[in-house]
């Protein structure tokens, strides 16, 4: 149902696919209907905890900003603004007409990193260790475990290879007409050669009208693809990135952080009205200790980021840290919210306000206080022997050393045996 979802909204995967129906269809099938039920109910919904702990932290979640499209003020003034909404009628009508005219799309895992934070199902390079590993395949609170299968099976998780899938997805495209936006993850987009077609395929369709997004690890610089996306209404190409420095190599394995600010840096100088650059990064205990830096860096070159912390490998939460370390970082958020003044100009060649970009980046400063000041997990010890557990795994397997990467962490690395 939602790009965010903790749990899907049903158990019949080899019903519910994109090989057996269309997107309309989908958008108007019984567990969508369940849905759109539930959430106009008086319940929170158990599969959005996601958006509920991110809310909590100060962050603008994936349902805050989809209720903005809508003119609702999801915590400020539901009532009132639900009231005045120009979508209220279709919200509370049964009858569903038409389709969703914004999508999610995740084109598979195929990728060339295998970041700390991730998950077999996001990359194949991760899923390789996985099999190499012989660890089980499971996830938890996932309707998949009831339907165990070798990693061997996930090792190419790409449903674009479905000549019968792809067509049904071409087919719902071509069916609503009044298609907005199309954003895409991955995996790594630029991988994926359907990706590629797609961009022709809409451009030959007359469709530049839709804006198109997609998330890229930055590793992949193709002037031609760059090209044609400015094609398009508009373009937001987001970059993930967790720290300007050396430990953004130490997350993202794989990664080359010299050649991925340069590749950012390169397309900061292509920016228009219709194609910007956006930052995308997921707070963690990894990048606390100076993802100070990567903000002030944002604010330097005007662009903005959109942070969503990590909440799911648990045990890479900023709040497993210590809580006397945490504590001892938020100075550094504290001068760096103080540097983020909003200018006096009104507006960049880009189009981009930056009043509106040092606004978000303050907030961002406040919501990593808020995680910093956290209390630890009631099961923090665990958490402690999972991430301990991890680094080592993932250590071993590329040469890193924790201790090269985060002096500051070094007592409490000690403190949870952590060795390679």
């Amino acid at each position: 149902m939602c790009c965010s979802e903790k749990d899907p909204p049903h158990n019949q995967p080899d019903q519910y696919n994109i090989a057996n129906m269309n997107i309309v269809q989908w958008f108007k099938s019984a567990p969508m209907d369940n849905v759109r039920k539930q959430i106009r109910g008086d319940h929170a919904l158990s599969e959005c905890q996601r958006c509920y702990k991110e809310e909590q932290h100060g962050y603008e979640s994936k349902r805050i900003k989809e209720n903005f499209k809508s003119v609702i003020f999801t915590e400020q003034a539901f009532d009132r603004s639900y009231a005045q909404s120009p979508m209220r009628s279709k919200f509370e009508n049964d009858t569903v007409d038409g389709a969703p005219i914004d999508w999610h799309v995740d084109l598979g895992n195929q990728c060339n990193l295998a970041c700390k934070m991730c998950l077999p199902w996001y990359s194949s390079k991760i899923t390789q260790h996985f099999i190499k590993w012989q660890l089980p395949r499971e996830r938890a609170n996932d309707s998949w475990t009831q339907n165990p299968a070798a990693w061997s099976e996930q090792q190419n998780n790409n449903w674009t290879l479905n000549p019968v899938a792809w067509q049904n997805f071409l087919d719902s495209i071509d069916a609503v007409t009044n298609l907005n936006r199309l954003h895409f993850m991955g995996g790594e987009p630029l991988l994926s050669k359907r990706f590629l077609e797609l961009l022709d395929y809409l451009i030959k369709k007359q469709r530049t009208d839709i804006s198109i997004s997609f998330v890229t690890n930055g590793t992949i610089y193709d002037q031609d693809i760059i090209d044609k996306l400015k094609q398009f209404r508009k373009c937001d190409l987001e970059v993930s990135i967790e720290s300007i420095d050396k430990n953004n190599d130490y997350i993202r394995q794989g990664s080359n952080t010299e050649q991925v600010l340069e590749n950012i840096k390169q397309l900061v100088l292509q920016q228009t009205e219709n194609f910007n650059i956006v930052l995308r990064s997921v707070p963690q205990l990894l990048s606390i200790n100076n993802y100070n830096q990567f903000l002030l860096w944002a604010w330097q070159q005007q662009l903005p980021v959109q942070g969503v912390p990590v909440l799911n490998p648990d045990y890479l939460q900023i709040s497993v840290l210590p809580l006397s370390l945490r504590q001892s970082l938020i100075p550094k958020y504290q001068d760096t919210k103080n540097s983020i003044t909003e200018p006096n100009m009104q507006s960049l060649s880009t189009g981009r306000n930056p009043a509106t970009i040092a606004q978000a980046l303050r907030r961002e400063c406040d919501a990593i206080i808020n995680m910093l000041n956290a209390p630890e997990p009631n099961d923090v010890d665990e958490l402690r022997i999972k991430l301990s557990t991890w680094l080592q795994r993932w250590d071993r397997e590329y040469g890193f050393n924790a201790h090269d990467y985060y002096p500051e962490y070094r007592e409490f690395l000690d403190a949870i045996q952590y060795q390679v």
